[in-house]
Parts: structure tokens; sequence; C-alpha cells
């Protein structure tokens, strides 16, 4: 704060028992004018005046205050009207005006209500989504409503825009900033201007350009009288800023924009918004017509729109279609369209007496029909987006029951290009559940050795066998704290006496008497034995012999956290992070070596081997530590918070973790990384059976038994946070993925997601890798490197260089041509031997990008290419050994290219041309408008459908017609490249993973997707909406 400013008060707040004292000569109300506000804080400041945050000392409270400078000049009259309009529209979302005033410095000032939230300009900024953004849509009518009130009381804004809508902490909304309001030409204004306007208003006339470009009508960018129009222009724009996160115009200057307003069409808010509620799109087009005649009349039209679409009531801004009016009654109506059809039956034979009353009746019953019909209408659709806003959440936490479950449905109610993407998202490389169950309320839950049926230790007392139903076996003799089986037939209980028993599973008949131990709820059970930690000491429970042997392992000070036998081992961790293994005896301890940094387990289990031992502690990281001298892995994060249980499987190759916050997780075990994940409302306890072909799995309401995928395939491919992809290819197999990084490495994948090899580069971006045909080699052309660098596939050794050019592109051909593109001259077709030959391509200029056509089949090859530069496409042909080379057209500002068949497709800026071939002379062309979405990646999938990537992460699906038939998100940015391979989609993008993306999906139907989710995941749309899954 300036030591100029008068609001800064030298004095201090008084004592409760200065202020409060109610006599004459010291009362809080009889505080001087000019001492009442003390300034806390500077909220805003312009070019004239500024916004303080006061306190005010009668009333004792925090206000907002407003003040000109003295040599503001007519400022101050704008302000001086401003709290006169401000205090005289007395409405909930209008800021209340207290006081005015002058103070001892000369500024003129008002206080108002002080909100403590955010404009909705700053709520819009931090909105990353669609979904988010619509969420303040019913703020956005409260504004509306504001000034609908302002209309029909003759005052028009003239300057609404996000910044002057204020968002209260606790949901209230205020439209602010009244300064340059002006009174309309109509009985209700006529009063303003005796009350409030005189002939000097000159800052707020009507002959001059008030208000924001951005947010302005066309009219009122050329100076023309203020009518309702105009702020309803304003509000429009606002929604349209709202629906799609832009606002309809903008440019690098003020005066660019306002020649954008006068001139320029918008464009069309669902072709930016393509996602957007149809209904919502068409409000804020006609409020932001360019005709004022075209739209609301005033806000108070606008208002009744906006909330009938938050009602699901008809739209009037929306052009129904006969189908859009028809579908709701065919489906939902069935029954009262039978009982029309026979009053309209009825009414006919009365037509005899009174046709005219009849065909009036008729009319009012097509009326009221097709009301009902958009009422129900309005109401799929309502379902239908609150059903894909929880499926979205639902895939941000990987609770892919929930998410696929509500994408089919939705899809049942309505064709929508977001359930789509999320239904291809590795559709078919899920788990499925054998058998399901309702779990009773259970102390303890324990799966048995082969993973078929599982115990619930019940707080009754009773014991449970959970599969393949739940049923109430018998009770035990005493509350168990812990247990679990020790065999085939037989488990161990420890109860809060601290006795430790060995039972029959049959009968529940003791094996052996029971056995003291110490704090027996910390009891382990391995093979035919257990481990009891007590404190820094370990106690071994021999069943058969009924000895308890006692060691002190864990350092002084420490206590023992966790343990597990194996067959021949144990091991122990203590919480200063050390891991001490020993025979079955307890004989022969020693320290595991290397463990860095040090671990604090939760859950450990021996390998079959016992070579190694898994140690998944209760934030969620694994260690993987060898127990014969070999390698260590330490830190691996699984997600799996609270960790409950981490298992083996037969052969040693994969790991089966469970935990109370995370799903299940089946992890590769020479790495850590996820393979497969299960619902995490099915997480808590986890076991594998004896083949590992099939895993059990318990939660707090919920068991299951999951038949498990042939291949465990990962929708994601590649480490989180790793440098970005520019390119990728896999192998005519499916086995191998070479993922091309801007770092000047090549990664190499399996298609289980292992990394199997790194290939170095050098430091600068490796463009675009290719397979050879057989699979034998690996292209790869980089910038900074000379010439094609050729691998073995097998060693990963380099094997040499084709040519010398620079290359930013490489494609191979089915006959094993290799063609790359150049960046100083036309592309150049080599043999696998490196010999350059065939194809001329005339005159043709470097070249930005192309694409092969792998739809073709036998001896025809065809390419086509886009000319850096120019925009000029070329395609090239080879039939039969004869080559042929033609110029399909110039597209200035051509970003990428594709081609399938007959059909060739050219990225451009605001738009994707699809190019039809007819023979080799005729062609027509076909526009699809994708906004500003910017193409830079094109791929052609089955059936005609293409695939669109631009600058933004989200990746569209074009159906042969051109309509939007799946919206793919995923990548945090935007797509390097993209591969085909038999029905899987590849993509790589610059956040540095790969994405797997089944195209199955979009070649069912709602129904036939249901159904086969039904198989997959056995409850239904109700666990689904409620989250109970």
């Amino acid at each position: 704060m300036s030591a100029d400013d008068p609001w800064r008060s030298t004095a201090v707040f008084h004592t409760a028992s200065q202020d409060d004292s109610l006599d004459e000569t010291n009362h809080p109300f009889a505080t001087d004018d000019t001492k009442r506000y003390e300034s806390r804080s500077l909220l805003a400041e312009g070019g004239m005046g500024r916004v303080h945050l006061v306190y005010d000392r009668r009333l004792r409270r925090d206000v907002a205050l407003k003040s000109i400078r003295p040599d503001a000049g007519s400022e101050r009259g704008r302000l001086v009207r401003e709290a006169w309009i401000t205090a005289h529209l007395e409405h909930p979302n209008i800021v209340p005006v207290y006081d005015a005033g002058e103070n001892h410095s000369g500024e003129v000032y008002y206080t108002m209500r002080l909100i403590r939230g955010r404009t909705l300009e700053d709520v819009l900024n931090q909105a990353d989504s669609l979904e988010t953004r619509l969420r303040f849509v019913r703020h956005y009518l409260a504004a509306c409503e504001a000034v609908a009130y302002a209309h029909k009381n003759g005052i028009v804004h003239r300057d609404l825009k996000p910044q002057n809508i204020l968002v209260g902490e606790f949901g209230e909304t205020q439209v602010a900033d009244w300064g340059v309001a002006r009174p309309l030409d109509t009985p209700e204004g006529q009063m303003w201007t005796s009350l409030v306007f005189t002939d000097d208003a000159k800052v707020t006339s009507t002959n001059r350009i008030i208000g924001t470009p951005t947010y302005m009508a066309p009219e009122q960018a050329s100076g023309a009288p203020p009518k309702p129009t105009v702020d309803v222009f304003s509000l429009g724009a606002i929604l349209y800023r709202l629906v799609c996160g832009q606002p309809p115009y903008s440019g690098a200057t003020t005066a660019d924009v306002l020649e954008k307003v006068r001139h320029e069409p918008i464009v069309p808010l669902d072709v930016r918004a393509p996602h957007a509620p149809r209904e919502l799109c068409a409000i804020a087009m006609r409020a932001t017509s360019r005709d004022a005649a075209k739209r609301y009349p005033s806000a108070v039209e606008l208002v009744r729109d906006v909330a009938n679409y938050l009602d699901g009531r008809r739209v009037d801004a929306h052009e129904y279609t006969t189908r859009e009016l028809a579908v709701r009654l065919l489906r939902a109506w069935r029954v009262p369209l039978v009982i029309i059809a026979v009053a309209v039956a009825i009414v006919t034979v009365g037509a005899i007496f009174s046709v005219n009353r009849i065909l009036s009746e008729r009319a009012r019953a097509v009326e009221a029909e097709l009301k009902t019909r958009h009422a129900y209408e309005q109401a799929d659709r309502s379902l239908t987006e609150a059903m894909l806003s929880k499926a979205r959440h639902a895939v941000q936490r990987a609770q892919w029951p929930e998410a696929e479950t509500l994408a089919a449905e939705a899809l049942t109610l309505r064709e929508d290009p977001v359930a789509r993407g999320i239904l291809m998202a590795a559709f078919g490389f899920r788990p499925r559940i054998e058998h399901q169950v309702d779990l009773p309320p259970c102390r303890t839950m324990v799966p048995d050795l082969s993973g078929q049926r599982g115990l619930c230790f019940a707080a009754d007392t009773s014991l449970w066998q959970l599969f393949p139903t739940p049923k109430r076996l018998w009770t035990l003799p005493i509350l168990a704290t812990g247990g679990g089986f020790d065999s085939d037939t037989t488990f161990v209980i420890a109860g809060v006496d601290n006795w430790v028993w060995r039972r029959n599973l049959a009968d529940g008949s003791p094996v052996g008497s029971p056995i003291l131990a110490q704090k027996a709820d910390r009891l382990f059970v391995g093979y035919h034995a257990a481990i009891n930690l007590w404190g820094r000491v370990v106690h071994l429970v021999d069943y058969d012999t009924h000895a308890v042997s006692e060691f002190a392992v864990c350092a002084k000070g420490y206590n023992a956290l966790a343990a597990t036998s194996g067959r021949s081992r144990l091991a122990v961790v203590c919480d200063d992070g050390t891991i001490w293994i020993a025979n079955r005896q307890g004989t022969d301890w020693r320290q595991i070596e290397g463990v860095s940094p040090r671990i604090t387990g939760s859950v450990l289990a021996l390998s079959p081997d016992e070579a190694r031992l898994a140690v998944l502690q209760d934030k969620g990281n694994m260690a993987l530590l060898s127990l014969v001298g070999g390698p260590n892995l330490n830190g691996v994060d699984t997600g799996l918070r609270g960790a409950r249980s981490i298992g083996w499987s037969k052969d040693g190759s994969l790991l089966l973790g469970a935990s109370t916050y995370g799903a299940t997780r089946i992890l590769a075990a020479n790495d850590g990384r996820e393979l497969l994940r299960f619902p995490a409302h099915f997480s808590g306890y986890a076991r594998w059976t004896p083949d590992s072909s099939r895993v059990v799995t318990m939660g707090n309401k919920y068991g299951a038994s999951w038949e498990l995928p042939q291949t465990f395939a990962p929708q994601i491919v590649g480490e989180a946070f790793a440098p970005g992809l520019s390119g990728m290819a896999v192998n005519p197999d499916g086995t191998l993925i070479a993922a091309a990084r801007g770092t000047g490495v090549v990664d190499v994948y399996l298609s289980s997601g292992e990394k199997t090899a790194t290939v170095d580069l050098g430091r600068q971006t490796v463009k675009r890798v290719a397979f050879s045909r057989d699979g034998q080699r690996l292209y790869a052309v980089a910038m900074g490197q000379t010439g094609i660098q050729l691998y073995d596939t097998v060693t990963w050794q380099s094997t040499g260089r084709i040519s010398h050019g620079l290359y930013r592109r490489i494609e191979v051909l089915p006959d094993e041509t290799i063609v790359v593109a150049s960046w100083v001259q036309a592309p150049e077709f080599f043999a696998p031997n490196g010999k350059e030959y065939g194809a001329r391509l005339g005159d043709l200029e470097p070249c930005s990008d192309m694409a092969q056509d792998e739809q073709v089949a036998g001896d025809e090859l065809a390419m086509v290419f886009l000319e850096e530069g120019t925009g000029r496409v070329a395609l090239w042909k080879k039939i039969q050994k004869q080559e042929s080379i033609s110029i399909l057209g110039q597209w200035t500002g051509a970003t990428a290219v594709a081609l399938s068949g007959n059909t060739a497709a050219v990225g451009m800026p605001d738009s994707v041309i699809l190019i039809h071939l007819d023979g080799q002379t005729n062609q027509s062309e076909t526009h699809i408008p994708v906004g500003t979405l910017r193409p830079v990646v094109l791929r052609f999938l089955p059936k005609g459908r293409l695939l669109v990537s631009g600058l933004e992460p989200e990746l569209l699906v074009l159906d042969k017609k051109g309509q939007l038939a799946a919206k793919l998100v995923g990548h945090s940015e935007r797509l390097g490249h993209a591969v085909l391979n038999n029905q899987t989609l590849w993509t790589a993008g610059w956040d540095g993973t790969i994405r797997r993306w089944s195209l199955g999906p979009l070649d069912q139907s709602p129904h036939q997707l249901r159904n086969q989710l039904m198989t997959i995941w056995p409850k239904g749309l109700p666990e689904a909406l409620q989250g109970t899954w």
C-alpha cells in the first residue's frame, strides 16, 4: 500500500474495553466519517480507481471500498452513477451498496459487500475440461437473472464479461461494475434519466464504443445506441466461453478484435465443442447472432431458455428433429400411445357429429405428444451426460467395471463418442469374473492355499466359507484376531486370548493342543508353521511339537514388523528397515545386504524357488530382493496403499498385490510393472490359484474369482514421465513395440509392456522407426544423424547404415522397399540392401509427411506425399512394376496426409479434406470441419474410419461419413504417431507413453456391448451408479 493512500489509517484497533463501552463520548456509531474505514489491503487497481478491502469501524465488518482519485475528471461522475445504479438495483445477484461519500483527500467512493471468492474468469481459466466448466452453468444462469432484472427496470449493463461476474465461496453469484450502464428508451428507462443521469454523462454516452471487445456485440462495436440485445450478445459470448473454453473472438490487439467483431461470423459452437450439449450450444449461438433481431429480445427470454435446459425442458433456441421428438415416446410411452390411438379412434367415430372439434382436439393431442417426447428426450440426454460424467471419473480411478458399464448403458440411450472411446481403452484385455459373492461382515478374510474357497472370520465368532457361494460353516470357540491356512485341510487361528489353534476345515475340530503365544494378533501363517512377532522378538510356533522357539532378531529398540515362511526359509522385516532370513528352524540368521534405501515392510513373500523376496510397504512402495547375491530392485511405486498381501505366481514371473486403498494388481516380477488391475471394490486380499491361471480377491463387500486374459496386455506401455515420443512401430506379429523418443533413443518393449532393449542414436530426436516386413530389422531416422540406421532385432546391435541423407520419415512397403522423406530433397526409395532405385517423383520438393496404403494387396503399392511449404499432395502408385505419380491438388497450410484405397485425407488447420479418387483423372472432395484442432496425425482405420489428432491430447475417430464416432482420452500431451496392427490401434504421445486401443467396440451395437460386458462385470447399472462395485 502506498504511503499516500488516503485510506491508510494510522489508528490502531481499540481494545474491547474501549470500543464496547456505550457511553455517549465513545460510542462506535459516533466514529468520525473520515476515520470510519481502515484499509486492510488493496484488492484491485485500474488507471484512475482502486478497490480496497477496508474495515468498517461502525459496524465492525470487512467491506469492499471502490474509489476514484480526485484528478480523475469525468471518471468521478461515472463512479457516482455506478453507485446510484447499483444501489437502486436491489437484486440478490447484484452487489449491494452500503455507503458512499467523499474522503478528506477529495476521493469519491462507495462501499459494497465484500465477495470472498473468484471471478468467473478465474474459474474458467482453471477449468480443464468441458465437464468442469458445465458445473458453472447455474452460476451463469444467476448472472443472467440479475441482468434480466436490470432490463425489466430499464437499464442495460454494456460491459458484461466473466471478470464482472463474481462467484462467492458459498455458491453465491453476483454481477458487478455497472459504471457504464445506460437507461433504455422505455418508460422504465425514462425514470433513470431524471434519477441518475445528467447531461454531462459523456463517459457513458451512446456515441462512444463502450465495453470489452472480446464480449462485445457487433452494433456496440460500431457505437450504436444500447439496447437489451447488446447485453444478450455479451451473455451469449460468456456462455460460448463457458462451453468451449474460448471467447467467440480473440486477437493480438484490441483493434484486431474489434475488426473481427464488426465483420467476421462466429465459429459455430458445436464445431469448437463437438461434445457439448446441443441445446446449450443453440442457446449461445442464438444469443450471439450477428443480427440483433434474431437474438433473444432481452435477458428475460435468455433466462427462460437456460432454465429450461437445466430443468430438462424444451429449449426454444434448439431446432429438434422429428426423430428427436419421436424416439422418447416410442421407447418409453408405448402404452400411452396405444391409449392415444384408441382415443383417436373413438374421436374419429364421433367425427360424424363434430369434425371441427375433432381436428382441434387432434392438434392439441399432437402438441402434447411432442412435448411429452421432448421431455423424455431431455431426461434421456441428462441421464446420459450424468452417466458419462461418472464414467470419466471411474476411468481416472481405474474403476473399469463402473466406467465400461456406464459407458455401455449410456450408448443404449444415445450414440456418444466419449462412451465409445472409454470402451476402446483396452477392451477385451480385462480379467473376467467367474464367481462373485456378497461378503458378510468379516473381521478377517483369508483365501485358502488353492484360492478356490476363502474363509471369513466374522465379528460374531462364526466362520464362513466364501466360495463358490457364501455359507456359514460353524462357530469358533473364541473371537479370532488373525490366522491363515497352513495346508489344504487345516488352518490356524489366533484368538484374543493369545492362544493359537490349529483346526480342521471340515468340522472345526482341533488338531493338537492350543499354543500360548505373545500378542497373537501379529501371527503370520506359513507352511506347517507360524511366526508370531512380539516386539523385537520372533516366536516360531511348531504345530507338531507345540514348541515355541524365541529369537531376538531385530536390533535393540526396533520391532519386527512382518514375516513370511517358505518351505525351507523364513524372512522377517524390522522397523529399522533391516531384513533377516533364516532356515525353517530359525537358526542361521543373516541380514540381506545391499538394501537401499532402508525398507519398512508391511507384507512380504518368498518366491517359489526361495531365491527372491518381495516386500510391499504400507505406502505402496515395493522392493524385490535377491537372497542369492543377485541384483536388488528398490522403490517401485505400485500404488497399493495400505498393503494387505503379496504373492508370487507358480513360475515366479508375476506378483499379485492387494491393498486396502488401491486396486488389486498383477505386477511383473522382474521390474514391478503393472500388467493387470482389478476393480478396487474387490480389493483387500488376493491369492493365486495353485496353477496361477486364476485369482481370488476379497474386499469389504464383494469377493470374486477371476479368469485371467490369455496374455497380459496393459493399455499403457512405457514409464510415467518418460521423454516424449515422436514415433513408434510394431513388428508384424505384434510382439515388439519400438518407441522413438525425443531424447535420441529408441526403447523397445514386449507387448506385455516389459522393456527389452534400448538403442541410442545420439542426443537429438529420433523422428521415426519402422520394422522390416519379416521383423528381423529395425530402421530408424533421427535429427543430426545421416542415413537410415539399421539394427538387428535379436541382438539390437547396429548392422549398418543406408545412404547419407538427412531424413525425417520412413515407411517400409510390403515388398520391403524402404521409402524415406528427406529434409532437403524429394523422397527416396531404397532396396533392403541399401541400393537406391526405382521411383521417380518428378519435381516434388521435400515432404513433411507421407503415408502408405496398407489396404492394397498383391502387386499394388501406393503412397501419398505432402510437399512442405507448397501444400501439394502427390499420389505415387506401383502396379505390376509400373510406376506412376500424379498431383492430387494443392492445399496451402496442409499439415498431414493419409491414404486408404481410393481415398486420401489431407489435414488442414480447421478441417480434414477427404479426396475421393475415381480412376486416374476424376476426383471429388469432402470437407470435414474440425474447429481449431489443426491435425498433425492422420491414420486410416478399417471400414473407412479415420483417426485425427491435433495439438491437443484428445484423439478423434471419424466414420466414413466424417461424423465423430469416438473420442479417445488418455494421453496428457499431443500425439506423436499412430500405428495400426490387426484390430489394435497403438498411439505414441509426447507424454512419453504408448496406449493401446481396441477397435472392436466401434463395430458393435450398444446392446451387443452391454451384453458382452455383463459376462465380464456381472453387476449392472444400479451398482455402477451407486459406486458399489
